[in-house]
């Protein structure tokens, strides 16, 4: 797996969570990238992910951010 793989999470509609979510496509997380939004801006959530799905996130962020702290 390299790095950038590393930076990514993937939600596959035919795994469980993707099922269970009502993915319609394979969803892609991209976590090297972040930008912040006023919570006033988001008109309504279309989707959750589960726990999971959220500490595989979570990695993903810890392994961008160190990447970016090393430059």
């Amino acid at each position: 797996m390299t790095r950038r793989s590393r930076q990514h999470v993937l939600i596959d509609p035919q795994s469980t969570d993707g099922t269970v979510r009502g993915l319609h496509g394979p969803s892609l997380v991209k976590c090297y990238n972040l930008a912040t939004v006023r919570q006033r801006r988001i008109l309504h959530v279309l989707r959750h992910l589960s726990d999971a799905l959220m500490r595989e996130v979570n990695q993903a962020v810890r392994v961008a951010f160190d990447f970016l702290l090393q430059r």
